[in-house]
């Protein structure tokens, strides 16, 4: 998921919570004083903090970045390796966009539809990871 598409999700949980709260205004049981509204109206914001850590972790980057936990273990992992074993790594999936490439040719010749899509976004994949990697070994200094 995007960085912006995050962002609007948490504004969405934000204004859910705020709507929330306000709903309840003039009910039975609900603040009264401006203290009580303002307690119960943070309350509901960490709630929405909370809900949004579980799932999102701000990454504390040059430039801040909305990531998923996963995302995250993913980078962190990939920060730890040596620039060596990544690019190990990245030479692989240069030979998988490689065979990807074939195997598209082959289903373009044979008039396969269905293979031609899964191989031609398998390869985009496969470079996609390729990329990544570069960009990575040269941020650890390269070879």
């Amino acid at each position: 998921m995007s960085d912006h598409q995050s962002i609007i999700e948490f504004k969405q949980l934000i204004q859910s919570e705020i709507g929330d709260f306000f709903a309840g205004f003039d009910q039975v049981g609900e603040p009264a004083t401006p203290e009580e509204m303002q307690t119960k109206l943070h309350a509901n914001i960490d709630r929405c903090f909370a809900e949004i850590e579980k799932k999102w972790f701000l990454f504390p980057s040059q430039d801040l970045v909305w990531m998923t936990r996963d995302e995250f273990n993913h980078y962190y992992a990939i920060n730890k390796m040596k620039p060596v074993n990544l690019d190990y790594i990245k030479n692989f999936a240069d030979l998988e966009r490689e065979r990807s490439k074939e195997v598209l040719k082959m289903a373009k010749i044979a008039g396969i539809q269905d293979d031609e899509i899964f191989f031609r976004q398998d390869a985009i994949e496969w470079a996609l990871l390729s990329r990544g990697l570069s960009r990575e070994i040269k941020k650890l200094g390269g070879l």
